[in-house]
């Protein structure tokens, strides 16, 4: 078995934490999908009539072009909707881990800042997502789990964080 295989095959054994919003989220946003999916078929059976031109038909190269998209939409959010495990808010504060929220002071800034540090689903930015949850794949995430009440972090090239405060999540 090839190399990319063997590394293909240990994501597919690796749980994808997440949410249980956001696999809420990510199971709607699917059901989107294949309906569009669905949609986007119909219109290439439609653009490619009896009495279409293959050879010069915007309609059925734009419905072709969709249903790819769409297929590979769809692949994706099946992907990260195979291996679920649903991260609990942690309650353990001696250090910060998947689950807790922590509030950090970013050693530029004057006050404090709360992060909820959960799965790389959960952290996407935009204007559904929660705001302050970060994925614990980010550089400040991988900086500070781990670290105590009162410890520093490095992150980013330099930029220092303190933990201020662990607290059992909030989400």
């Amino acid at each position: 078995m090839s190399i990319e295989r063997d590394n293909e095959k240990e994501d597919m054994d690796k749980p994808n934490l997440m949410t249980q919003q956001t696999k809420e989220r990510l199971e709607r946003s699917l059901a989107e999908i294949r309906q569009k999916l669905a949609d986007a078929g119909r219109s290439i059976g439609e653009a490619a009539g009896s009495n279409s031109d293959w050879h010069d038909n915007a309609a059925f190269d734009y419905a072709q072009m969709e249903f790819k998209l769409l297929g590979s939409q769809e692949a994706e959010l099946s992907r990260k909707l195979f291996n679920v495990a649903i991260i609990e808010p942690r309650q353990e504060t001696d250090v910060v881990d998947l689950g807790n929220t922590v509030r950090l002071r970013f050693e530029d800034m004057d006050e404090d800042e709360m992060f909820t540090i959960l799965g790389p689903d959960d952290g996407l930015t935009g204007m559904e997502y929660e705001p302050r949850w970060i994925s614990c794949e980010t550089p400040l995430a991988q900086a500070v789990m781990g670290k105590q009440r009162g410890e520093t972090a490095e992150f980013n090239n330099g930029q220092i964080v303190k933990v201020k405060e662990i607290l059992p999540g909030e989400f």
